[in-house]
């Protein structure tokens, strides 16, 4: 038989971890959309014109992609397709 003495002792009360919450993260959840802008950079020249127009007529598909399950930026998401027109040496 083993002695009690030899038995490690608990700590009465173990620490507590403190979790910081992630505000971002929290907003985003509530919201519903996943807080990632769409990837302008893998569309082909068609795509990326037509979801430009929709962002600048703020109407159509790639606007309401923003605003459901995107950025929720459209402004932001405009800015990045124009950019990768630009880069592309698109005239739009």
């Amino acid at each position: 038989m083993r002695d009690p003495a030899d038995k490690a002792t608990r700590d009465p009360a173990p620490s507590l971890r403190r979790r910081t919450v992630n505000e971002a993260a929290l907003a985003r959840a509530n919201s519903g959309t996943s807080g990632k802008r769409r990837n302008y950079r893998a569309m082909k020249d068609p795509k990326l014109i037509e979801s430009l127009e929709s962002l600048r007529a703020k109407r159509g598909d790639a606007y309401e992609r923003c605003l459901e399950r995107g950025s929720n930026d459209p402004a932001g998401d405009l800015h990045a397709a124009l950019e990768e027109a630009a880069r592309r040496g698109l005239d739009v």
